[in-house]
């Protein structure tokens, strides 16, 4: 359950998208940005590294902004291929906690299944910020992996995962 980046604009950027996070696949890298949706989306997206079949991916993503209770957002991701699969679940929630202050909190359920050994499930928790304290420049970060969470008998710990960075409007045209 490595960190995958999905969608073009994030891929795209190599996964340095922490700060930017002004698309529905913000569900996935940082649910602070999530606030920044006005209108409900959906997305579907499919990558097959090196032409792998074994390697491909397909996710699907929502969001759900409301006027008053902040935005929601859902996702789902499966990775893998018939001998080894992996799936991940996420529900999202972000809200601004005061004008350039936003906060964004995600429940993921992780499952893999390994033909002929069997499957097992965890969940875990990711919270990401953005803050903009000008116009022209955001500061984000996201955490995954909170609760520490491992998955299967062995106890195989998730991965936990760190990102920050910022993003500088140069040219105002642009944007």
């Amino acid at each position: 359950f490595e960190s995958k980046d999905q969608g073009a604009k994030n891929s795209g950027m190599g996964g340095a998208y922490s700060s930017v996070s002004n698309s529905v696949w913000t569900v996935f890298t940082n649910p602070a940005g999530l606030t920044s949706l006005r209108f409900p989306e959906i997305a579907v997206s499919y990558s097959q590294p090196f032409g792998l079949s074994e390697l491909q991916t397909i996710s699907a993503v929502g969001s759900f902004p409301t006027e008053s209770y902040g935005s929601f957002g859902i996702g789902i991701s499966r990775s893998g291929y018939d001998l080894y699969q992996e799936t991940t679940f996420q529900t999202s929630y972000g809200h601004e906690l005061f004008e350039p202050f936003r906060l964004g909190y995600s429940v993921s359920v992780h499952h893999v299944s390994i033909k002929n050994y069997g499957s097992a499930a965890s969940y875990s928790l990711d919270a990401g910020y953005i803050y903009q304290p000008v116009d022209w420049l955001k500061l984000g970060s996201t955490f995954y992996n909170l609760t520490q969470s491992t998955i299967g008998i062995s106890k195989d710990q998730l991965p936990i995962i760190f990102r920050t960075g910022g993003s500088i409007k140069v040219i105002k045209e642009l944007y």
